[in-house]
């Protein structure tokens, strides 16, 4: 099982959004995922890392592609209020269809029982 999903969301701010279904960081699969996508330079890459740092300031991260990899230089740290709801709504529907990786996950009650309820976070 791959420690991320891939989702092609083509919005102003990335093309892609990956986002990290395990404990572990999709950071470390960078060259997995290169070779899983089709990738141009300019791109730019949204990486979801609800599950690794929470519902906080880190939990999303940009990184844009150069030389036909992730440029490493480019990575930072986005503004959560700039990624939209249908966006956020992907990390949150992988959490609804598996509720054991939800329930014992870094979040807290009240957002897990929210995700539980329909709710997008």
């Amino acid at each position: 099982m791959k420690d991320y999903i891939v989702k092609k969301i083509d919005k102003s701010y990335a093309k892609y959004l990956i986002f990290g279904i395990t404990v572990n960081s999709p950071l470390f699969c960078l060259e997995e995922i290169e070779k899983s996508i089709d990738l141009t330079n300019g791109d730019i890459i949204v990486f979801d890392q609800l599950l690794q740092t929470g519902n906080t300031n880190n939990r999303f991260l940009t990184m844009s592609i150069g030389n036909d990899h992730f440029d490493m230089g480019s990575a930072k740290n986005i503004d959560g209020s700039k990624i939209d709801n249908d966006v956020r709504k992907i990390g949150c529907d992988f959490l609804r269809k598996n509720v054991e990786i939800l329930n014992y996950c870094i979040l807290v009650s009240e957002q897990k029982e929210a995700i539980a309820m329909g709710g997008t976070i």
